[in-house]
């Protein structure tokens, strides 16, 4: 979407093989090889995207790096706490703190997108981990769009619902690498087979990818780019509901749509 509009775009991938399907796409993205979990190879990227702009900086920033393991809370072992958060939040904490020089340079300042999910207004039986990573995401957005106020540069963040993408089949993948006890298969189990046929369906009624790239460009481009960005329809739904509804009503709400799936 954004090379399609003309902008160069540097693109993070893990492989050579994502770098090259993004070559095939347009000559305007420049593949680079990029893990957010790993501070070395986020001060690497960083590098190459500041020798090949130079003087000229950045005119955005997009952190768009994300997964999600959907297992109870209780079954949530350390290590898949941490890989979760490494990306989702300590990731773009590293990407934003590379970067930001770069958005300060030329002759106008950039931006920053980061992208949430309505998993960062409320949680959901088995996202606990990936809702509470939302949740900090736009905590540490809010902070940081205060603290750039002054120096010009807008902080976005784009909260889709579920979107067509394969997050949520790389989601019960991760999850099933979780292995849980019987015990807990015994307490849990009807509860994860609800959750995977629901994400099964995210699947195919979820907002389309493109939607939610033509919000980023409005991040981009906008002269009054939003503090956040609701898309699709089942995100404001939940998102205001949230806001009005008193836990009183709100959690039975919840309840029954699980019991009812």
């Amino acid at each position: 979407m954004l090379a399609a509009n003309g902008w160069r775009v540097f693109a993070g991938v893990r492989n050579e093989a994502a770098a090259d399907e993004l070559r095939a796409i347009s000559p305007l993205i420049e593949p680079i090889t990029l893990d957010v979990a790993d501070p070395g190879s986020v001060n690497a990227a960083a590098a190459q995207v500041r020798e090949a702009v130079g003087q000229d900086g950045l005119q955005g920033l997009v952190n768009n790096a994300g997964f999600g393991i959907f297992v109870p809370v209780e079954c949530l072992t350390d290590e898949a706490w941490e890989s979760v958060m490494n990306v989702n939040v300590t990731g773009v904490l590293r990407c934003t703190r590379a970067l930001l020089p770069l958005l300060r340079t030329g002759e106008r300042r950039g931006r920053v997108v980061n992208m949430s999910s309505i998993a960062g207004s409320t949680s959901f039986p088995l996202f606990g981990v990936y809702a509470a990573s939302k949740h900090a995401l736009e905590a540490m957005s809010d902070a940081l769009r205060f603290e750039l106020e002054d120096q010009r540069i807008p902080v976005s963040i784009v909260k889709p619902g579920p979107v067509v993408t394969d997050i949520w089949r790389r989601g019960r993948e991760g999850s099933a690498q979780q292995q849980v006890s019987p015990e807990a298969f015994r307490l849990y189990g009807d509860l994860m087979a609800k959750t995977t046929r629901l994400t099964e369906e995210s699947e195919v009624d979820g907002v389309p990818a493109d939607d939610v790239a033509k919000v980023v460009l409005h991040a981009l481009t906008s002269p009054r780019p939003r503090s956040r960005y609701l898309v699709g329809k089942t995100a404001p739904m939940m998102h205001v509901l949230r806001r009005l509804l008193p836990d009183v009503l709100w959690n039975p709400m919840i309840s029954s749509y699980y019991r009812r799936s």
